[in-house]
């Protein structure tokens, strides 16, 4: 522990041209301290705890540190986004409150998907590894024609892909797929048009990377990357579009979000189609103001 600690207050230590940095650690300033206070504070345990539970312990002893999931019971919602807010590397409270207004902002069926992947621990339940997945994250809250809701968007959609092109079922026994996510973490950096990172999906390709996938964005992406007006839907795209509509009014119907009694239409507040038409019209009041 020792080691590590040590490693840890060296990095970043060099200062580049300017030579030894010798006024403290550049690296473990107060905020990265914290982090590694809880991990050493765990792992003195480590012999008395189970993984699962050392795991779990330091995920929401970060989420607490942020004011955020108290209770000592947390649902496995709660488990995701705790995770969701280390993968994000939140540090402040503003880090805390940007991600959960984006959590909010996605569907019930989207936050299902995610939170069941976030919490499946690669043991008993198949999931994900996604590699360059916080930096798709910190990405996308720079770039303000992107932003966090749509890289959990997109998010979802990559892993409908995956489920639906059975990578699992491919992978025989391995109960974790490895996905690399890092030219995808560079084309969100780069693209300068909402409606082209909408759309990057139907000219992206998964390929083999030994026994994990790459998401490769393809030259088609790349060469749209700088386009600052954006693009028209595709007729693909408007059919995605015209499903994932019928999916929420089906998901409102069922679960009494939307209310058609007495020949009156009632929407409340968590429906999920208001919730996706309301962050349709923010992106198009976006792209139109950043091309301005």
């Amino acid at each position: 522990l020792l080691a590590i600690l040590s490693f840890t207050c060296g990095l970043a230590a060099s200062g580049g041209i300017t030579g030894a940095y010798l006024n403290g650690s550049r690296f473990m300033n107060n905020s990265n301290a914290l982090v590694m206070i809880n991990s050493l504070e765990l792992l003195v345990h480590i012999d008395k705890m189970s993984p699962h539970t050392t795991y779990w312990s330091y995920v929401l002893n970060q989420a607490r540190a942020l004011g955020w999931c108290q209770n000592d019971d947390a649902t496995t919602e709660e488990l995701a986004l705790a995770r969701l807010l280390c993968l994000a590397r939140a540090r402040t409270n503003r880090d805390c409150h940007e991600l959960l207004e984006s959590w909010d902002a996605l569907e019930m069926t989207e936050q299902k998907l995610l939170a069941e992947c976030f919490v499946a621990d690669g043991i008993i339940e198949k999931t994900f590894v996604f590699t360059f997945l916080p930096q798709c994250l910190a990405n996308g809250k720079r770039n303000d024609r992107v932003g966090l809701t749509s890289v959990l968007t997109k998010l979802v959609e990559i892993i409908e892909a995956l489920q639906n092109r059975g990578y699992f079922e491919k992978a025989s026994s391995d109960m974790v797929l490895t996905l690399d996510l890092s030219d995808f973490a560079g084309f969100i950096g780069s693209v300068k048009s909402s409606s082209v990172f909408r759309s990057c999906m139907q000219y992206s390709k998964f390929e083999r990377l030994g026994k994990g996938v790459k998401l490769a964005m393809s030259h088609a992406n790349w060469a749209r990357v700088n386009d600052l007006h954006g693009r028209e839907m595709s007729e693909v795209e408007m059919l995605r579009h015209l499903v994932k509509r019928q999916d929420c009014l089906n998901a409102d119907f069922s679960d009494g979000r939307i209310d058609c009694t007495q020949g009156k239409l009632t929407v409340k507040r968590k429906s999920c189609l208001k919730k996706w038409l309301e962050r349709d019209q923010e992106e198009s009041v976006r792209e139109d103001y950043l091309s301005v």
